[in-house]
């Protein structure tokens, strides 16, 4: 697939209002996803984009408003804990799940993820 310069500067300017918006009330996937989609970029790569983009994001915002004292951690930990637990828990079943299934494209999605590779 090629992509033109203005697609490049069009996407990337999404891309940096959806950091924006991620940063202050989450939401910057609404303008990613259909502005990828548009653009010709397959659902898989526009799914696993959005992912990459909003766990950085994410990790970024909790970091600056960390360091600004805007989170207290000492309220928040054991809330970070049981995500943690819950997340791993979905992650385990969910890669049980797509190994047992014959759509390749599923097994595809997950695949990023080294120990659940076939």
């Amino acid at each position: 697939m090629h992509l033109g310069p203005e697609t490049y500067g069009l996407l990337t300017l999404v891309a940096f209002a959806a950091g924006f918006i991620d940063a202050i009330a989450g939401g910057g996937g609404l303008l990613t996803v259909p502005a990828m989609l548009s653009a010709g970029i397959s659902p898989i790569a526009t799914l696993a984009t959005n992912k990459l983009q909003s766990s950085f994001s994410s990790g970024t915002a909790t970091y600056s408003f960390s360091r600004k004292g805007m989170i207290d951690w000492r309220t928040y930990w054991p809330q970070v804990i049981v995500i943690l637990l819950m997340s791993g828990s979905a992650r385990w079943s969910s890669s049980r799940s797509t190994r047992t299934s014959s759509n390749s494209s599923c097994r595809a999605c997950w695949c990023w993820s080294p120990p659940m590779c076939c």
